[in-house]
């Protein structure tokens, strides 16, 4: 059976991706070693999915349709890096806390769930992947500060996340705009 690696993400706007390279390139000063995403591939990851059967593409696309339907656009704001692991693990920046965000991710879970797609058990705790395998010797937390970056959000993707020429790369399957609505700051 053809399985492809899937998750529902927000695909970050062009600014955005600069604005969080400039954030790369002063945190590679700072640590050393890692595995650094490749510009262009950050993201927001909403649900992983997993190895999901190709033929459930056009099934999830209707879910990400149903889940947004009344999700209007929104802005969020970018702020604070992190660490997941104790002093080892994935460097993040983490996103200030959005009602429409934590309410999209709950639409999403629970039309995935009635689908019978495994889902998060865990809270959600919406963030970029910066870097893996990173060892530091303080908390980033104490000593790193960038004032936010503002991320406006237009589309949910479902993408697809592959390996090509020893390479992560991530495709997007399907895209779902969401409601043109004035985009709020909350």
């Amino acid at each position: 059976m053809d399985e492809r690696r899937l998750f529902i993400a927000i695909a970050l706007p062009t600014d955005v991706q600069a604005a969080l390279s400039q954030v790369v390139q002063d945190l590679r000063l700072r640590v050393s070693g890692g595995r650094w995403v490749a510009p262009g591939n950050h993201h927001i990851t909403l649900q992983f999915l997993g190895e999901i059967p190709k033929g459930k593409v056009t099934e999830l696309a209707n879910l990400i349709q149903e889940a947004t339907k009344e999700t209007p656009q929104f802005v969020l704001h970018l702020e604070g890096i992190g660490l997941f692991g104790r002093r080892q693990g994935v460097l993040w920046m983490g996103v200030r806390q959005n009602k429409i965000l934590a309410d999209l991710v709950d639409k999403l879970r629970f039309r995935l769930a009635m689908s019978g797609f495994v889902t998060e058990k865990r809270p959600y705790v919406p963030h970029i992947t910066l870097a893996r395998q990173i060892s530091l010797a303080a908390d980033p937390a104490e000593s790193w500060c960038w004032l936010p970056i503002k991320c406006p959000v237009h589309e949910i993707v479902l993408m697809e996340s592959r390996i090509e020429h020893s390479r992560r790369v991530y495709l997007p399957l399907y895209s779902q705009t969401l409601t043109a609505l004035p985009i709020s700051g909350s």
